[in-house]
């Protein structure tokens, strides 16, 4: 049965769809995610140097509320998203509804999450005392909600179609500009309102130069067409699919900030310094992952589409054994670095050794489980996600419970491990069992 909607039987042009051979299509998910690797390194390197001149430059104290306010975002910034785009992408790459259309509505809808995620973030501001004693710079973060939330949407199109490398000058210049300006204030002697600031005008600032790229590779068609007209069962296919998604990516979220939550109550603002100057580090090699597996993700969802099962298990096992030789390899470098690169951006971040550890070796399972996580949507089974979510949140709860306290920034980064570690096993273990259902039903159409 065909999905509702403008089935797209040809591109933009009007040429028909062929197959791509299995290597022309293996070389375009690598060259796209080497692509995306280079768009988020281009703000990813920039972003960590202003990180490292940030937490120089404030200190355990400030860093450590800058971080609490940050993780704070995350989590309105991830209900704004709501899973969104990871349904936009699959319905792309099927072939469901035109892309244009698909993009447009996922803004709609992006904008609407966002209004409401600002009036909940003003809701929060006032009930949460930590952050009502700096509603002022909270308020200042929220002004880069829309534009976080929006810049996600308008790069599905490059994600599903492999073209992210027409966005790595827009966000090579962002990055570049952000990085100038943090030092430019660093030498000021700006203080932490001033690069609240600063994040927030580089948030707008790289979607800008997103739109102005999309715009000038993507024109306006003329004419106005189903990829330009509302459609109700486009939003109500959207929202129904991505209602899942969403469920699991706030639990993650949420799991994954709860660290830094429990830091501040239980050990202060310090120590919340510390494990955010180690998470901060580690982010760049999870930056990999998201590029690897988002890249992946539409060529998952095709072969899932027409039954390839044996292909499906071939790329989904290369690119897991891939993952882990290099994620691995990161993480023993953070093993054995950790400590001398702490105390080179300040002294008083080397306590925080242990947590860099834990997370390097945590990202490395994550970095698989993005790859899980790409492998179950293409499938359609959004709602798996969220059940390993839930199971994720309380996992971490209970193991930061335990080590947080006792262990402090270190124990925040165990109890990370821990839960991706099991995860890890989880999710490959459903894709297993989803591989071979579709091997099995493959076997057996012929004769049915």
């Amino acid at each position: 049965m065909s999905l509702p909607g403008p089935r797209r039987t040809a591109d933009e042009q009007g040429r028909p769809e062929r197959a791509a051979p299995a290597g022309a299509v293996r070389e375009r998910v690598f060259h796209n995610a080497a692509a995306a690797v280079a768009a988020r390194a281009a703000t990813g390197v920039f972003q960590v140097l202003a990180t490292l001149t940030l937490a120089r430059c404030l200190g355990e104290q400030e860093w450590g509320l800058y971080g609490y306010l940050l993780a704070s975002l995350d989590i309105f910034a991830v209900l704004t998203n709501l899973g969104l785009d990871v349904v936009g992408i699959r319905l792309m790459a099927v072939g469901a509804w035109r892309p244009r259309a698909v993009v447009k509505h996922l803004l709609l809808l992006k904008t609407a999450l966002c209004i409401a995620g600002l009036a909940g973030l003003g809701v929060v501001s006032l009930v949460v005392p930590r952050l009502a004693e700096h509603r002022g710079l909270l308020a200042l973060l929220g002004l880069a909600l829309l534009p976080i939330s929006l810049l996600s949407s308008v790069t599905v199109r490059f994600q599903t179609e492999h073209r992210m490398e027409r966005l790595i000058p827009a966000q090579f210049a962002a990055g570049a500009l952000y990085l100038l300006a943090v030092h430019a204030g660093s030498a000021l002697g700006l203080r932490l309102p001033g690069f609240v600031a600063l994040f927030a005008a580089f948030q707008l600032l790289t979607y800008l130069l997103t739109v102005v790229v999309s715009r000038r590779t993507w024109p306006p068609s003329g004419a106005r067409d189903a990829g330009e007209a509302l459609d109700r069962a486009l939003f109500l296919t959207i929202l129904r699919q991505s209602i899942p998604v969403g469920g699991a990516m706030i639990m993650v979220v949420t799991y994954s900030r709860l660290g830094v939550f429990l830091l501040e109550r239980f050990q202060g603002l310090e120590a919340v310094g510390q494990y955010y100057i180690a998470l901060k580090i580690s982010e760049p090699l999870l930056a990999i992952a998201g590029a690897l597996a988002m890249s992946a993700y539409p060529v998952f969802s095709r072969l899932a589409e027409r039954g390839a099962a044996t292909e499906l298990r071939r790329r989904v096992l290369r690119y897991s054994l891939g993952s882990a030789a290099v994620s691995g390899a990161v993480a023993a470098l953070f093993t054995v670095f950790s400590a001398p690169l702490l105390r080179a951006i300040k002294p008083e971040y080397a306590a925080a050794a242990g947590a860099l550890t834990a997370l390097g070796w945590a990202t490395a399972c994550m970095f698989q489980n993005q790859l899980s996580t790409a492998a179950i949507n293409a499938f359609g089974r959004f709602h798996l996600n969220s059940v390993f979510a839930a199971l994720n949140l309380c996992t971490y709860l209970v193991g930061s419970l335990l080590l947080v306290r006792s262990l402090g920034a270190t124990g925040a980064g165990l109890a990370t491990l821990c839960t991706e570690g099991v995860n890890a096993v989880v999710q490959i273990a459903a894709v297993s069992v989803l591989l071979r259902r579709l091997e099995t039903a493959a076997t057996a159409a012929p004769t049915s």
